[in-house]
């Protein structure tokens, strides 16, 4: 057996990486140091090209680029890929941070309007001035750092992905302004910033907005001063669903990525603040996005058919979710389950065409519980590659004692524990 690497444990729940300019919580993220010794251990060569279909905040692409290794970031929700891209900004522009905030937030002030939404997202949190001044900030951004004074904020795919890191640097610091300035509108699930009555939403001066960007600016750049100077090429970032990548046959040589977990996070709604930043409508837009992020706890409309290339273990879970007598275990959640893996089984058919013949594809999966049902994800994962003619040549298991789960007080009703089981599994394509 060859020799294997030490894998470090990907990453704990609440974990943000002050090293990451971006300063992005992202539950379903995990640590550079986990993909840098991946990386190692699959030794690639300086030709490799590696891909994350579910990129996120974008770990596996800006350690791929600071260590020299192509890379292709992809991720159905917009404001992970501007994120990402901000992540992937040059150190060496850091001494011009400071200068680029003062001329961006002086030409806010002198802004009689911004960037025109009718109606403004933003007013789900907020009123007066505070919007006003958010979208003034967001004029600036697009007349100094992109190459059009566009009058709408960046919804569309070709816009973002259009973005500089630059740009995007700039766009996370309004990103964090908002989300803190929504602060007051937590809720128990961290993930989630609830649209109050409104009676409830804020009057926020613009001067409070101003310097709240300033000070986000400020504390990102210090971030990105201490990150390492990217010795490889451009890392490519784009909007894209994982079951249709935008690339051809055999041209990856691994995969590195964290697909999202059968927990019924509502990724779309977790960064609700951030779309109406780029100008998604509160109603139709998220819907839509809602709709196309895998392991939504949205229902979409169609026929979706079992399939014996899933495995006997996922086909026995999904009859026990069905047979369970909990109130619409077999109407919702069957449904629910059902369609997370027909979504992760064609993303897997998609990573097997764009695969090269023996490239490599590893994925943290984590497992979890419906009522007290076990569901062993990674062993479903070994199924569906099993299928494609993949082989598992390693898996290390790493225990995450707090979980999304365990914030639930009914839980105690269905078992006694609250962690899980987090694996880094190896395939091999044959």
């Amino acid at each position: 057996m060859a020799h294997q690497h030490p894998i470090r444990n990907p990453g704990l729940l609440g974990i943000v990486d002050q090293l990451n300019p971006s300063g992005y919580q992202y539950y379903a993220g995990y640590s550079e140091q986990f993909v840098e010794d991946v990386l190692l251990e699959l030794s690639l060569p300086a030709t490799a090209v590696v891909l994350d279909p579910w990129n996120g905040s974008g770990t596996t692409t800006q350690v791929s680029e600071d260590i020299g290794v192509s890379s292709v970031g992809l991720d159905a929700n917009p404001v992970m890929v501007v994120v990402a891209k901000a992540r992937c900004l040059d150190p060496g522009v850091h001494g011009s941070l400071d200068s680029l905030c003062d001329d961006i937030i002086f030409k806010a002030r002198r802004y009689r309007c911004g960037l025109r939404l009718e109606p403004d997202p933003l007013s789900s949190w907020f009123v007066g001035s505070g919007i006003l001044a958010c979208r003034k900030l967001q004029r600036a951004i697009h007349v100094l750092l992109t190459p059009s004074d566009t009058q709408n904020a960046p919804q569309r795919a070709d816009h973002i992905d259009a973005l500089s890191d630059l740009a995007a640097f700039f766009y996370v610091a309004l990103f964090r302004t908002v989300r803190l300035l929504a602060s007051p509108f937590r809720t128990s699930n961290p993930t989630w910033i609830r649209v109050p009555p409104s009676a409830e939403r804020r009057e926020i001066a613009a001067s409070t907005v101003l310097d709240m960007f300033r000070y986000h600016i400020g504390v990102m750049g210090e971030a990105l001063s201490a990150r390492r100077c990217t010795i490889g090429p451009k890392a490519i970032l784009r909007m894209a669903d994982s079951a249709a990548i935008p690339m051809d046959s055999s041209t990856v040589s691994a995969v590195i990525s964290s697909p999202p977990y059968c927990t019924r996070i509502d990724y779309a709604v977790a960064t609700r603040p951030e779309l109406a930043v780029l100008g998604f409508d509160p109603q139709t837009g998220l819907k839509e996005l809602r709709r196309r992020l895998i392991g939504s706890p949205t229902i979409m409309q169609g026929d979706l058919a079992l399939q014996p290339a899933w495995g006997q273990r996922c086909m026995d879970l999904l009859e026990s979710v069905s047979e369970h007598p909990a109130k619409s275990s077999r109407s919702y959640y069957y449904r629910q389950y059902l369609q997370y893996f027909d979504s992760i089984f064609r993303s897997l058919q998609e990573i097997n065409r764009v695969l090269t013949h023996g490239g490599r594809c590893v994925l943290v999966v984590q497992d979890s519980y419906f009522k007290g049902i076990h569901v062993d994800l990674p062993l479903m994962f070994e199924d569906m590659s099993h299928s494609l003619g993949w082989t598992l040549s390693r898996r290390q298991d790493f225990t995450k004692r707090r979980t999304m789960a365990g914030m639930n007080p009914k839980i105690r009703k269905y078992r006694d524990t609250c962690s899980a089981t987090e694996s880094a599994l190896f395939f091999l394509k044959g």
